[in-house]
């Protein structure tokens, strides 16, 4: 066992060696043991930690600090996909859409985009506290696998972006992505605002019908291009989107079944039943008045 920790570990190394991108080696949370340390400890306390130590408290009241954290996230997110679309038409720095190459360079374009990389790397660790607030809310049932899976994902993505192959065809996930979660925080920061509207708001189950289009998406933008013999840009790397891709629509896909389809089936079905029962009932009452109008007349 320790023989293939060694192995590992030395084959993690030689690869981090072939392809870190020497532009961001010093960048905060960026290296490998940083990272790895900051993904445990989020595990460790959504799973463990957190819910051991919350058992016998109540829960927080964090609307007010949720007001504010989902409002940031709207301004964050927002201003930074408008301001990513913005820079890529300004530069013009890709050949064609399905085929972004990534700019490795000292350019004015190349550090924009792996700041703007970097930045969304921040961005989805700050995302950590959306399970944190679950716990403290006694939420637990809300730490769901998708939910951490997700957020890890979506970290790992990241950190191997920056790190290794900053920017190119990985920025389509990057505008895609921060316009789904301007939307999905500004209902957050409704529902935090007017918790009573919560169960009302007709667009809530629309915003996973939004998440479900946008892995799609990418799922076809990825596999456009790794199936593109002509695109230079690493299969490995266009592999792996591809598969997690394919995943996490799997996982949200079935997580709107469970959620909304499911439930009106059921509900159609108990109609049906109900129905039934009450078409039973009045065939019922009809034959019993029919039995007892002929017991009448032959009384008479």
């Amino acid at each position: 066992m320790f023989m293939l920790l060694r192995l590992l570990w030395e084959n993690l190394r030689e690869f981090d060696k072939k392809y870190k991108d020497e532009r961001s080696v010093n960048y905060f949370l960026l290296t490998p043991l940083q990272f790895f340390f900051t993904l445990i400890a989020y595990y460790a306390f959504v799973k463990h930690i957190g819910p051991k130590i919350m058992e016998k408290r109540k829960a927080f009241d964090l609307k007010y600090v949720l007001l504010a954290y989902n409002a940031a996230q709207v301004l964050v997110n927002g201003g930074m996909c408008i301001s990513c679309i913005y820079i890529i038409w300004l530069h013009k720095p890709y050949d064609r859409l399905s085929c972004m190459m990534p700019d490795r360079r000292r350019t004015e374009f190349g550090m924009l985009e792996l700041k703007f990389a970097y930045g969304y790397y921040l961005l989805k660790i700050v995302d950590f506290a959306d399970t944190v607030f679950f716990v403290l809310r006694k939420r637990q049932h809300q730490v769901s696998f998708l939910h951490v899976y997700h957020h890890i994902l979506m970290a790992c993505g990241l950190f191997f972006s920056v790190r290794y192959l900053t920017g190119g065809h990985g920025a389509s996930l990057v505008i895609v992505n921060l316009a789904v979660h301007t939307i999905m925080y500004f209902y957050y920061f409704i529902s935090a605002l007017r918790p009573e509207l919560k169960h009302s708001m007709w667009w809530k189950k629309h915003i996973t019908q939004v998440q479900i289009a946008q892995f799609l998406v990418l799922l076809l933008h990825f596999t456009h291009a790794l199936l593109d013999m002509e695109c230079e840009f690493p299969k490995w790397a266009l592999g792996l989107a591809s598969f997690q891709t394919l995943v996490m629509l799997v996982l949200f896909s079935d997580f709107y079944y469970k959620a909304y389809l499911r439930p009106n089936k059921r509900k159609l079905v108990s109609q049906a039943n109900a129905e039934q029962v009450s078409e039973h009932k009045e065939e019922d009452f009809s034959a019993e008045q029919l039995a007892v109008a002929e017991s009448e007349k032959n009384t008479n």
